[in-house]
């Protein structure tokens, strides 16, 4: 889209983000030209940053270990993590990796065409696989910025029929499968190829994506990351009790462990 940079990663692995907000109530037109919708939760004040990143080696603002060297500073991420306590409450309904009564919850609100929501997509997976369900839960929301990739709303649903033909364990086969091979410009054909591939009964699969019957899901979850402080993705809350902590962007592995294990040393 004209005037929407993806942001770039330099070649020392620091990475620049752009931030520029999209036009407002822009319609979205699914790919087979069946129907045209409107993401009505794009609205004015919704940065579209790829992420919130760090800059010469300094660890960004929320995560363990950052100087909070200035009053401004720590008044940003107080301000940032009252804002994140508007977040939905996780219930069994959700996606999720875990337990819903783990001590530390992670609830990421994510594209399925961010190349920097692949990045942490795979930081999440390590921290699944190093934790106990009991200690970590990990949970996915839908935030599809479909100014900057045009088909993440399409994903998102794909991932959501996905979900109903076969439960909570379809939908991270799918999202891991899908993010493997993220491809921001495919349509529908990909997530088909890939709901075959994990064993979908791919017809149901289609009719369902052809419906575009999870819009209202999809769309509750855009408002409700708007309203807990999401300004782009990957954006993610950290919950320990009545503790939330806002953290933006794809940051490394070490900044999530670190917050993580001083939540659960509480």
């Amino acid at each position: 889209m004209e005037n929407q940079i993806e942001p770039e990663k330099d070649t020392k692995g620091i990475v620049d983000s752009t931030n520029e907000t999209p036009p407002t109530s822009k319609p979205v037109t699914m790919d087979n030209g069946s129907r045209n919708i409107s993401m009505s939760i794009i609205v004015a004040g919704l940065i579209i940053a790829g992420a919130i990143y760090f800059s010469n080696g300094r660890a960004p603002s929320n995560v363990a270990g950052t100087a909070t060297d200035t009053g401004t500073l720590a008044a940003g991420e107080a301000a940032a993590n009252e804002l994140a306590k508007n977040v939905d409450p996780v219930t069994d309904s959700d996606h999720i990796r875990g337990s819903l009564d783990a001590k530390v919850t992670i609830v990421e609100f994510s594209d399925f065409d961010c190349p920097f929501c692949q990045q942490v997509h795979e930081t999440f997976q390590q921290i699944a696989s190093e934790y106990s369900a009991n200690d970590v839960a990990w949970v996915y929301r839908h935030l599809p910025l479909t100014q900057l990739h045009p088909n993440a709303d399409i994903k998102a649903f794909a991932s959501e029929c996905a979900a109903e033909q076969g439960g909570n364990d379809a939908f991270w086969k799918f999202a891991d499968a899908y993010i493997a091979v993220q491809d921001p410009a495919a349509g529908k054909e990909l997530p088909i190829k890939v709901a075959g591939e994990i064993g979908l009964n791919v017809a149901e699969f289609q009719t369902c994506l052809d419906s575009n019957k999870f819009f209202d899901k999809v769309d509750g979850h855009m408002q409700n990351a708007s309203k807990s402080g999401g300004r782009g993705t990957p954006y993610s809350i950290i919950i320990s009790g009545d503790q939330y902590i806002a953290v933006s962007g794809a940051q490394p592995y070490q900044n999530f462990k670190n917050q993580i294990d001083a939540l659960l040393a509480n």
